[in-house]
């Protein structure tokens, strides 16, 4: 007797441990994939109507082409707030964080031009104003919509507020 194949039963056993492993690094491959979709989504989950827009305060003043908005945060950590303003066919973005920004078509309602912004804190909530005309944001009419998304731990959230009925700022005599 001497064999020198394998035998059926070393066969099999090989054939089944070679399928354990397989199995084995195809589910660690994807659980790591699942799990990093989890976290980044899980951030972003649960704020339903904790970040939003004022439209009490949020209007268009047609004599001077400047558009405020408010936004109130609740009780909610954000790293970033990104503000989208859409008027005649174009899309004007600005992101508020704890840095301070400065430009020369922003401020902070009853501050100066170019004054420093800042997004608002937990449970507070802050107005601006953009100049419309300015040439670096180019809208130059009463804007469409204004939308807000959250960055939340790196992630940027959905939309979290969208106005699209923009009323005229009422002025007082």
């Amino acid at each position: 007797m001497n064999n020198k194949g394998v035998s059926g039963v070393i066969g099999t056993v090989l054939l089944i441990g070679l399928v354990v492993v397989v199995i084995a690094v195809v589910w660690g491959v994807v659980m790591n994939l699942v799990n990093k979709n989890i976290e980044s989504t899980s951030s972003c989950f649960g704020n339903f109507n904790k970040i939003e827009l004022n439209s009490q305060y949020t209007c268009y003043d047609e004599d001077t082409g400047e558009f405020s908005f408010s936004i109130n945060v609740g009780d909610i950590e954000l790293e970033k707030i990104i503000v989208f303003i859409s008027g005649n066919r174009i899309t004007k973005s600005i992101e508020l964080s704890e840095k301070e920004l400065s430009e020369a078509y922003l401020r902070p309602y009853g501050g100066d031009w170019g004054d420093a912004v800042t997004k608002p804190n937990s449970n507070s909530g802050k107005t601006y104003v953009i100049d419309l005309s300015d040439s670096e944001v180019d809208i130059n009419e009463k804007p469409d919509v204004v939308k807000i998304s959250p960055v939340i731990s790196g992630t940027q959230c959905e939309v979290a507020d969208t106005l699209s009925i923009i009323e005229p700022c009422q002025t007082t005599i």
